[in-house]
């Protein structure tokens, strides 16, 4: 029987954890705002997609991962929000990074014959 890899298993684990506090986060966020239409539109994916099933949608948009991108929807909200969603953006980005870091070990290691 195979062993994995040490590095395959941390990654793995840090692409969970950063799953997991993004989910968290980036639906405080979204539950907070619920009530604000424009800071929803601007923070999150389409509200109302085409067609006959009609959603909230809770993914936050890619633009938000880069640090780069100003969110100024959210300069009149508090400071504990803001922080969510700063929260939320890099455990965004850290999901991400591991998930192509793991990508690219699957890949060396494959390579490798290891």
């Amino acid at each position: 029987m195979h062993q994995i890899p040490t590095s395959i298993f941390m990654l793995g684990m840090a692409t969970t954890v950063f799953f997991w506090a993004h989910i968290v986060f980036a639906l405080t966020v979204r539950f907070s705002v619920r009530h604000d239409r424009r800071v929803v539109s601007a923070l999150f994916a389409s509200d109302q997609p085409p067609g006959l099933i009609l959603y909230k949608s809770y993914q936050m948009r890619v633009k938000l991962f880069f640090p780069w991108v100003v969110a100024r929807e959210l300069d009149e909200q508090s400071k504990l929000l803001r922080v969510l969603l700063w929260s939320a953006r890099l455990a965004g980005t850290g999901l991400i990074v591991a998930f192509l870091l793991m990508v690219g070990d699957f890949v060396y290691l494959a390579s490798s014959g290891a």
